[in-house]
This record gives structure tokens, sequence and C-alpha cells, in this order.
């Protein structure tokens, strides 16, 4: 498995289980947001790693070219994911997971059964580049112009939800708004 730090996120190659990415969790200690590679990876799950996966305090993208070859408990443990492809409906479910990680609306077209795809639940990207690199830039994009602390502050949001359900999230971006309100005076006091 390969580790690299980059300016705003971290990323993570030639994973091939969640068990080898959980087992490297003292090196993710400082990211804010990881980026997990996720062709070749087996989606096996073993508790112990997926009980870390959903209290890390930073946000999880796992890309994947193919991503219908992975299982819904799988992916919903990460907070987005990124294909070249559409997730099938039949595959996903409608639980409480899927509402917090797709939307209402999502979430209620998924139940009544009438779309082919899983909405909301994976971002389709492509472009000019091999899908790799494409993962590579849409995460660079998604955090870049942020300094590390704004970055901060949005995950926190993010994690919040993934950890206490939608409520939190309130919670969540009113302290945000005033941390970031007082890093922006402070700013200025430097001037």
């Amino acid at each position: 498995m390969i580790i690299h730090n980059k300016n705003v996120f971290t990323e993570i190659k030639d994973c091939s289980t969640l068990n080898e990415l959980y087992d490297s969790r003292e090196q993710l200690n400082d990211a804010i947001v990881v980026l997990v590679h996720g062709n070749g990876m087996t989606d096996e799950i073993s508790a112990e790693a997926a009980e870390w996966l959903m209290k890390v305090p930073f946000a999880v993208v796992f890309a994947a070219e193919k991503i219908s070859g992975f299982s819904y408990e799988f992916l919903s443990l990460f907070d987005v994911r990124l294909s070249s492809e559409k997730y099938p409906a039949s595959a996903a479910k409608a639980d409480e997971r899927y509402r917090v990680l797709c939307g209402d609306t999502a979430y209620f077209a998924l139940c009544s059964g009438g779309c082919a795809d899983a909405p909301n639940f994976v971002t389709v990207i492509d472009g000019e580049e091999n899908f790799s690199d494409e993962a590579s830039i849409w995460t660079e994009k998604i955090c870049g112009g942020k300094t590390s602390a704004q970055l901060k502050v949005l995950v926190n949001c993010l994690t919040a939800v993934r950890r206490s359900g939608i409520d939190a999230v309130l919670s969540a971006e009113s302290e945000g708004f005033y941390e970031l309100m007082a890093q922006k005076t402070e700013d200025k006091s430097d001037e």
C-alpha cells in the first residue's frame, strides 16, 4: 500500500483490503481528506475496520472505475464514492445510511423502486486522463482553495453526520461558522 500526502488530501494506492487500510491507520492521524483508489481491492469487511472507518475524523473518498463490483455494505462505509459508472439501484439498500449519504430525495426515489441507478450514491467522473488521475484531480478540486483550517471545519460537518446523524450537522455547522469567523478576525488582526 502506498500513502502519499498531497497538499490538501492524502492519497492511498495499491490497497488490497479494508483491513490493510485499518492496519495503517496510525499513518493517517493528520489527514483531513483521504482518497482511497479501490481498483483491485476486495470488499471484505471486518467489524473492527468498519467501526474504525465510521469513526475516523477525516473524510474518506473511495474511487473505483468499475464500482458495481463492490457491495453496498462496503461502499456505504465511505463518505464519497467516485466511479466511471453509476451504481445499480438493485444493489443499494434504502436504509438510514443511504438517506444520510444521498439525501431525502434520493432515498425516496430508491424506495419507490422506479430508478435503474441508485440516485446520488456515486459521483460519476470522466475526462481526458485515466480514471485514477481523474479521481485525484476531482479530489484536489473539491479540497483546493481552502486552508487546512477551513477544510477541517467542512469535514467536521460531514463526519458529524456519519457519527451522529443529520441533527448533529446543525451543531457542527454552527460551531464551524464561529470557528471560521474567529480565524478571519485573527487573520485581519495580523495584517
